[in-house]
């Protein structure tokens, strides 16, 4: 999706344009460290992947369903 006057190129995807501070601005951390804390999923060790980057990658999934998730 291209604003107007601005060229869209062939490939060009939505996942280009739309990074990880757009969900934060929509989910804050805060919001996102309580839910996962009223869920009780809350990791229990340090991982590789923390809980909290797991939401957004789910989050960031949604609008993308149709992609794979290296794409995402």
């Amino acid at each position: 999706m291209a604003r107007p006057g601005q060229q869209v190129i062939a490939g060009d995807r939505l996942s280009d344009r739309i990074g990880i501070g757009v969900l934060a601005k929509v989910f804050p951390l805060e919001l996102v460290d309580r839910v996962i804390s009223e869920a009780g999923v809350q990791e229990q060790r340090k991982r590789v992947l923390p809980t909290r980057v797991a939401v957004y990658f789910l989050l960031a999934m949604v609008p993308f369903f149709q992609s794979g998730h290296i794409e995402v």
